[in-house]
């Protein structure tokens, strides 16, 4: 199991198993997974080459209306998915949504 994310400060992810996977901080990051067998038969090193699978990908708004200064964060909702998710399918394991 190999998975590759974006990470900034603060970011809290949990790897619970090849099917449980969470970002526990306040929201998800892009995220590639792979899941793939690999057999080594000796001691000697191995070069092993795979596609990582995007399962979460990375979300910009961009606003270019006028704003008062004091507006500086926005909310945003999400109503399906969630932050969990099965990193050996790809899917999410909640259909819950976050804001």
């Amino acid at each position: 199991m190999a998975v590759a994310r974006y990470y900034n400060d603060g970011d809290a992810f949990t790897l619970t198993s090849p099917t449980e996977a969470a970002y526990t901080s306040e929201r998800p990051r892009e995220t590639f997974c792979l899941k793939q067998d690999v057999t080594v038969t000796s001691a000697t090193p191995l070069d092993q080459e795979a596609t990582m699978d995007r399962i979460s990908s990375w979300l910009k708004i961009v606003s270019t209306d006028g704003r008062p200064a004091s507006a500086t964060k926005i909310r945003t909702t999400f109503g399906k998915g969630g932050k969990g998710f099965n990193p050996t399918t790809g899917l999410a394991t909640t259909d819950t949504g976050f804001s």
